[in-house]
């Protein structure tokens, strides 16, 4: 021992109770993704607006087919734009744009023992037609719009990973207070 210094006993206490608590808190936190899952809705939403402004060409797709003639020619003497797959508008904003829309968020289920999971689309029942063709009876090519972009799913990743720290982050501290 050197001169001048004094020995320091520092005793930890945290009993197995503690420890099994912090860590079943712990994994119950990293299995709720439900406030990232939000954040997502959001996401998505902004993906669909460019996805559909791109004309599915943001998916990493072709651009969309043209209208028939004949379909691009009824919307005209009807005054309504001539974008791909905008008719009224329902289709986009049941896909998240309209305010308070995120018809396109079906749920966020978890299993039991398994991590959440997002389940997306919309419940128009032409929508099946649009994003993958109807050949037999209106000859109609598919125009896919159900998918994710490079950037959504980059912006999806971060977000999860952001909680997922944030809860580590929780771990740790609840460990420290709990053996101070």
């Amino acid at each position: 021992m050197s001169k001048g210094l004094w020995p320091i006993k520092i005793r930890l206490s945290v009993s197995r109770e503690q420890i099994k608590r912090a860590f079943e808190d712990a994994d119950e936190g990293l299995r709720d993704l439900t406030p990232a899952m939000e954040k997502v809705k959001g996401i998505l939403a902004a993906m669909f607006v460019e996805v559909f402004g791109s004309e599915g060409t943001a998916l990493g797709k072709e651009q969309w087919s043209q209208l028939s003639k004949v379909y691009a020619e009824r919307k005209q003497r009807l005054g309504i734009t001539n974008a791909t797959l905008k008719l009224t508008g329902q289709l986009l904003a049941s896909l998240g744009e309209a305010e308070g829309g995120f018809d396109s968020i079906r749920s966020i289920r978890r299993r039991s023992g398994g991590l959440p999971k997002l389940f997306f689309g919309t419940r128009l029942p032409y929508a099946p037609g649009l994003n993958y063709g109807e050949k037999q009876r209106r000859r109609m090519p598919a125009r896919p719009f159900i998918g994710i972009t490079q950037q959504a799913a980059e912006e999806t990743t971060s977000s999860i990973q952001e909680l997922l720290q944030e809860r580590l982050n929780r771990l740790g501290a609840a460990l420290s207070a709990e053996g101070t």
